[in-house]
């Protein structure tokens, strides 16, 4: 069993995530994402182009 001892404090720099812009071909929506196969939020299309 594991347990830790403490409280992990960690900070997280959202310039260093790699977000990107996209746009979306289906329904024209730009917005930024993070990670390997990013999808519209507004859609859920996969057909993106980078902004």
């Amino acid at each position: 069993m594991c347990s830790t001892s403490g409280v992990i404090n960690a900070e997280i720099d959202p310039e260093g995530i790699g977000f990107k812009k996209y746009k979306c071909r289906k329904c024209g929506k730009s917005f930024k994402a993070a990670g390997r196969y990013p999808e519209c939020p507004t859609c859920k299309s996969e057909d993106l182009e980078l902004a």
